[in-house]
């Protein structure tokens, strides 16, 4: 009895703990996302008014421009749906590429989903992330995922819930390691409010 009571407390503060550190322990699943809008500003990558050295409106790239200008480009030849995806070939550096922010709240519970695509047989691993803002900047909650890219779309997907209070905005990262040989396609990316918690 007093071995079980152990292992039951050990269990619960490794569950705080991976709550606390590594994002919710909730799940939603994309039937959860049904008929719900999209909350990103330019999901399919189209190259819109206000598009700037091939990076969609409504995203952009974190680094200098001789890291990612030509090498990340919106690509209309190759998509999973839409009419466009985001190509990353020929970077030396991982690239980080970080949607406009979108309205969120503390009670709201949210799944976001990447599709990504690689020349490669065993390509390499993309990361799909959700931060969560305060109204002044701060990051108060990160969420993440990773995807192991191949010859065939494969599909990342994330819930992010029991958000910190003062949230108010958040954005969707996406990060590709250096892509020195073949290229890397990421189509099919989007966040949904899955769901809503009580007040």
């Amino acid at each position: 009895m007093r071995f079980s009571f152990r292992i039951w407390c050990m269990l619960f503060i490794s569950a705080l703990i991976g709550s606390c550190f590594m994002g919710s322990s909730i799940l939603f699943l994309e039937n959860d996302a049904v008929k719900k809008p999209n909350l990103l500003q330019n999901p399919g990558f189209e190259l819109l008014p206000g598009s700037f050295n091939g990076i969609p409106k409504g995203w952009m790239v974190i680094g200098t421009s001789e890291d990612y200008v030509g090498k990340v480009t919106s690509d209309g030849s190759v998509t999973i749906n839409g009419s466009n995806s985001i190509k990353v070939q020929g970077t030396r550096k991982s690239v980080m590429i970080i949607s406009d922010p979108f309205n969120i709240d503390r009670y709201g519970g949210y799944f976001a989903k990447l599709s990504a695509l690689s020349t490669e047989e065993t390509g390499p691993k993309v990361r799909l992330r959700v931060y969560a803002y305060s109204a002044n900047g701060k990051l108060r909650n990160t969420f993440s995922s990773t995807i192991r890219t191949s010859t065939t779309w494969k599909k990342a997907t994330l819930s992010a819930g029991l958000l910190r209070s003062n949230v108010r905005y958040g954005r969707i990262v996406l990060i590709v390691p250096a892509t020195k040989e073949g290229a890397v396609w990421l189509d099919g990316v989007a966040c949904y409010e899955a769901h809503r918690f009580n007040r």
